[in-house]
């Protein structure tokens, strides 16, 4: 039997699911840009999703543990997630920026492409939808974790 969208809540492990999928798609994003962008900040960023994920999955066991001794332990893995989300946060502004400035040379699929204009469309397309995406996502997880530290204040 179905719930209604409006009558369901929002699962207790919500906040490491949604650590998953943004480090999933954080690797997806990175992987289609040129070795060159790779290099130079897609490692930095993944290793922070990475982060992000395993702060979220040290959160999940001890709360998973059902120990209250656990509490600061909690606390302080709340606040680690909570600083590489803002710390990946920053990372994936920067490389938009960085991106949207040469996305001539930002995807490797692109690169052969000779219609300048049709170059620049694609591209700009590619790096607004990541925006967009990786944006939601931050957004989405930065509520999670902020009603994680509330409970377990």
């Amino acid at each position: 039997m179905s719930v209604r969208k409006d009558e369901r809540n929002e699962s207790a492990i919500e906040y490491l699911m949604k650590a998953d999928t943004l480090y999933h798609e954080v690797i997806v994003v990175m992987a289609k840009f040129t070795s060159a962008y790779r290099d130079l900040i897609g490692k930095d960023i993944t290793t922070t999703g990475m982060k992000l994920l395993s702060h979220c999955e040290a959160v999940h066991v001890l709360v998973s543990e059902n120990n209250h001794t656990n509490k600061e332990q909690i606390q302080s893995e709340l606040r680690k997630a909570k600083i590489s989300l803002n710390t990946l946060n920053i990372q994936m502004r920067h490389c938009y920026e960085i991106l949207i400035s040469d996305f001539y040379n930002a995807y490797e699929d692109l690169k052969d492409e000779n219609d300048l204009k049709k170059l620049a469309r694609k591209a700009k397309k590619r790096l607004n939808k990541m925006g967009e995406q990786i944006g939601l996502l931050i957004s989405e997880e930065t509520c999670l974790l902020n009603n994680m530290i509330e409970k377990y204040k």
